[in-house]
Order: structure tokens, then sequence, then C-alpha cells
């Protein structure tokens, strides 16, 4: 018996998919290329749709509005809460005593209503860009609501006694100062200051005539905060009585050290009392402060120092004009103040020469009244012979 192998085998009629089968196995088969040409797939219908895209950047537009104001108060919607009915009612009461009748809370419901729709208005309107008032009124709210959630930490006797060491400078009584100070009006060149230096300590020149200043107790702190270090020191080196020009951050000032009084040393026993205070008010500044610069981290800060540096500049310029127009209306003061002295001490000399002259010229004398006296003659002499005879 011959075995029987696939190939000889014959059709199986009895089957028509198989017969189907082989019959789509050897027909000729299309590119997928064209038959993607022939039959487009219904999802690159749908991307072409312009339908589509329409709905796609809708819901985009909507989901990015959500995102952006998603969850925050609606700026058309006017909420009138149990809050203001009892901010109303306490508002009320403390007017007049008395809870309001329903009809008077309804009124005052409707002013709060009304004020607040005016202020959104407002809002929206920014009128309250470049008002200095609303704007700290902002702030100081907003510093209120902050600082209620800070605390202070707990501190003991050996803490606040530490805290005193570090601002000892603050308790101690300063040295305190003297001196008087010569305002140079005019030209104020370093010949100029030499030359008034000299005057002033020769005495050829008084205090009242270069404009003094004079300064009584002046703590040193000030002193450091108003000139400088330098000035500091250099005038408590100075000797008593002496002028002298010191230099400072402001400029050069003639100044003569009247007296020193030396600064004392405090005790911690003996501002106890005022130091828990001052230590919660620097501590909750220091804490407020911190605060504050957390919330900056949220902000990208950017300091347009160029721009600073010009309003500053302007300012300093406009600043040394202003300063120096005051001295040019001093000077132009003294000028005419001492001009008109002179003049007038002219007029008054040439009046006592002019009256001087006139008494001289119109003095009644003796010989004015009797005339001048008679010269001798023969006639004269005759006669009064004659009459003494008789």
């Amino acid at each position: 018996m011959t075995p029987t192998t696939p190939s000889s085998m014959p059709p199986n009629r009895s089957h028509p998919e198989s017969q189907l089968r082989s019959e789509t196995s050897s027909a000729p088969r299309l590119a997928p290329s064209s038959l993607s040409m022939l039959q487009p797939s219904f999802l690159h219908q749908l991307v072409r749709e312009p339908l589509l895209h329409f709905v796609l950047l809708g819901a985009l537009v909507f989901a990015v509005d959500y995102w952006l104001i998603g969850g925050k108060e609606n700026p058309k919607v006017i909420a009138v809460g149990t809050e203001v009915d009892q901010e109303a009612i306490a508002r009320f009461k403390g007017a007049l005593g008395r809870a309001p009748t329903a009809a008077e809370l309804t009124t005052l419901r409707e002013r709060w209503i009304d004020n607040e729709v005016l202020y959104r208005e407002g809002l929206a309107l920014r009128v309250d860009q470049g008002d200095s008032a609303i704007r700290e009124r902002v702030i100081f709210k907003a510093l209120n609501v902050m600082q209620a959630n800070l605390t202070l930490p707990k501190i003991d006797e050996k803490g606040l006694n530490d805290w005193f060491e570090k601002h000892r400078v603050d308790y101690d009584e300063p040295t305190r100062f003297d001196f008087f100070e010569a305002v140079l009006i005019g030209d104020k060149s370093p010949e100029a200051v030499k030359a008034l230096v000299q005057a002033l300590n020769t005495g050829v020149q008084s205090d009242a005539q270069s404009g003094l200043r004079v300064f009584k107790g002046r703590p040193r702190n000030t002193l450091v905060t108003s000139y400088g270090v330098d000035f500091t020191n250099q005038l408590e080196a100075l000797p008593l009585g002496e002028w002298r020009a010191l230099p400072s951050k402001e400029g050069v000032h003639i100044v003569r050290l009247g007296a020193k009084q030396a600064g004392q040393p405090t005790t911690f026993d003996a501002v106890q009392g005022k130091l828990m205070e001052d230590w919660k008010d620097a501590t909750m500044q220091e804490a407020r402060t911190n605060a504050v610069r957390d919330l900056a981290k949220k902000y990208t800060i950017k300091i347009e120092v160029a721009e600073a540096a010009r309003v500053a500049e302007e300012a300093r310029v406009a600043e040394e004009a202003k300063v120096a127009e005051a001295a040019r209306v001093a000077e132009a003061a003294r000028v005419a103040e001492a001009a008109r002295v002179a003049e007038a001490a002219k007029v008054a000399e040439a009046t006592r020469v002019a009256e001087a002259a006139t008494g001289a010229n119109t003095a009644p004398t003796l010989a004015t009244v009797l005339g001048p006296t008679p010269t001798p003659t023969a006639n004269s002499t005759a006669m009064a012979t004659a009459a003494g005879k008789q």
C-alpha cells in the first residue's frame, strides 16, 4: 500500500471554505499603500475633520481657564453671608445701643451691597493704582493678617540678659558733645575754609559773622549717623575752644568743641523692666521681616539698577542745586545788607559833616551881634574930650 502525501491528495470538494481560502491565496495581492488609498481609515478621516479641531480647541480653552481661575471667587458674584449681617448688627448696636429691626437690617445689607459694587468697580477701573493711601492701607491689613499667625518664642532671664549684652549700646548713656559750627557761605574752597578758621581763632571775625550753629548735649551715636565715624572721632579728640575744619561724609565742617560729657554704662537690673517689651518688639519685627522675605520667594524681583541710579543722581543734583541756590540767596542777602549798612553809615557821616559845616557858618557870635569894632579917628577923639569937659 502506497502512502498518500498531501500533494497527491485530491482537493476536498465537500468543504467550500477550504476551496475559498485556496482561491484567495492564489489571487494577486495589492500593496499596503494602494490598500490605504482605496480604503482610508476612519481615524484618518476623523483627524482631518475641522469640526473636531474646533471642539478640541474649545475644550483646551476651557481647561486653561479652569486651571487659571478654577476654585477662585467669581468677581461677578457678590455673596452676602452671615458675617455681613453680623458686622452690620454689631455696628448698629455700637451706634444706637440696640439691635436693628428686620427692615433696618435689610437697609444695612443693601448699603453693604452698594459699597461692595462700588469697591469692585473701583478695582476693575484700577482706581487703586498710584494711590499711596490705599497702598499703605492694603499693606497694613496684609501685615496684620500675617502677624496674627506669628508667635514669640519663650525666653528666660538668662536669654534676656544675653540679648541685653548684644544691644547694650542702645541702653548705655552715650558720650555727649557741646560744639559750635561756623557755616561758611559763598566761597567754600580750601583757601576760604582755612582763612575763616584762622580768622575765628585770632578773633578777627566774630562767631556771629560766620552763621554760627550751636549743638548742646548731642549724643555720639547721632553724630555718627549724621556726620560719620571719622568726623565724630576727630571731634572727640579736639582740644576745647579751638576752631578746626573737620571733614565729614557731607563735606567740611568748621567746628569748635565746647564741652564733652563721658558716657556711663548701665546695668541689666536698671533696665530689666523695659527690656522685656523691647525684646518682644525686636523679635516680632524680625519675625515679620523673615515672613515677608519668605513670601517674596514666590516672586521674581527685578531691580532696575540703572534707572534707580539715574533717579538718585537726579535727586542729588537737584539737592545740590537747591543748596547752592540757598547759599547764593543768603550770600546776596548778606552782601545787600552789608551794602545797606555801609550806605547808611556813609549817609550818616555825610549828614554829620554837613551839619558841622552849617553850624560853623551860622552860629551867632559877639562880633555878629555888636558889629565890627570902630577904628578911632580924630573927630571921635575930640568929641570924646569935649564930652568929658562938660
